[in-house]
């Protein structure tokens, strides 16, 4: 069976992540989608990373961060799928002071790209 942790190198460590996407219930009428990304430290895997997304949904392009559309008028489109953004999901909690010894958790990962 493949593994579904996809492998990345930032600044010569190398991490394994992933990213899960779900729909949750409505609020406000309207369906808002959970994304969360994991990232691992290799050979570290109780220090790990979860990051949550919360954005809403739609019915023809499902969770925007999952395929690139942008989340608003003003925010850039963001594919959590690409490499380039996890890199920057884990630069950013290097520089929050994750090692990948312990675990982190980000509540709001929207403020890591600049959208609140």
């Amino acid at each position: 069976m493949k593994s579904a942790l996809r492998r990345i190198q930032v600044n010569e460590v190398r991490y394994l992540w992933r990213v899960r996407g779900s729909l949750e219930d409505q609020v406000a009428g309207e369906p808002r989608s959970l994304t969360l990304v994991v990232v691992y430290r290799e050979g570290c895997p109780r220090g790990g990373l979860h990051v949550s997304f919360t954005t809403w949904s739609d019915a023809m392009t499902g969770n925007p961060l999952l395929c690139g559309v942008p989340v608003s008028a003003n925010a850039p489109a963001i594919n959590l799928n690409q490499p380039s953004c996890i890199r920057r999901v884990i630069e950013h909690a290097v520089s929050k002071g994750w090692t990948g010894a312990k675990p982190l958790r980000l509540a709001d990962g929207m403020e890591i790209f600049g959208i609140l």
